[in-house]
């Protein structure tokens, strides 16, 4: 996920999974509560834009689910 840390607009960067179908992203406070679940189309890039503006500041994790793999990231919103 980057840049991070930032205000809260990010890419999440697609590597070494397979880029085209869907992922499923669940987003978590630092206390492990769930804020948001969200499904993403992959086209094929390497970035995914993401928008957590609206979140407060603090620490978040996002775990990605593509096919068979999960991919947990840290990220802050200062």
């Amino acid at each position: 996920v980057l840049p991070n840390p930032n205000s809260g607009i990010f890419k999440l960067k697609v590597e070494g999974l397979n880029k085209i179908g869907n992922a499923t992203m669940t987003i978590a406070n630092n206390e492990g509560k769930i804020l948001d679940r969200m499904t993403v189309k992959l086209n094929g890039n390497d970035e995914v834009p993401l928008d957590f503006s609206r979140f407060s500041k603090g620490i978040y994790f996002i775990n990605t689910q593509i096919d068979n793999s999960e991919v947990i990231n840290r990220f802050e919103i200062k």
